[in-house]
């Protein structure tokens, strides 16, 4: 499948806005005017108490590696303490061809190994940017606590 999401052509982007995300009540929509911070190459030297948290991808990747799984553990307290969650997923569509379903893919990995460790969906919503350019993360914003 992430093949499948990388692999799209580089033509003109499809229009950006609200779809539906496959697991309700998710929302996924375009980020407005979201946070342009570089994304760290090094998990560990994350700010657990930053918000909001990057958790970086690879370039051509919709996949979790193991130093983002050992983060988004991390985290898990901390999410499902929260009132709610924004997750915006990044991918730079200058550099992928469908860029758009790569963030969300992005944000829908990050929001499932939360989900994993106890977070209920229903606090989540899912953003997505693919404008700023060589960025490829997702950031878990909190709110409430």
């Amino acid at each position: 499948m992430g093949a499948a999401l990388l692999g799209g052509c580089a033509q003109s982007p499809a229009p950006q806005g609200s779809v539906s995300n496959e697991a309700p009540p998710i929302i996924a929509q375009k980020a407005v005017g979201a946070s342009t911070m570089a994304e760290p190459r090094d998990v560990k030297s994350a700010s657990l108490t930053a918000n909001p948290v990057l958790v970086p991808f690879e370039k051509l990747s919709i996949k979790l590696d193991e130093d983002a799984r050992k983060l988004i553990a991390q985290l898990a307290d901390r999410a499902k303490s929260s009132s709610r969650l924004t997750i915006t997923g990044f991918c730079d569509r200058r550099q992928v061809g469908n860029a758009r379903d790569a963030a969300i893919a992005r944000a829908a990995a990050v929001r499932d190994e939360l989900a994993k460790a106890g977070l209920s969906i229903k606090k989540v919503q899912i953003k997505y940017v693919t404008e700023i350019g060589d960025k490829h993360a997702a950031e878990v914003q909190f709110h409430g606590g």
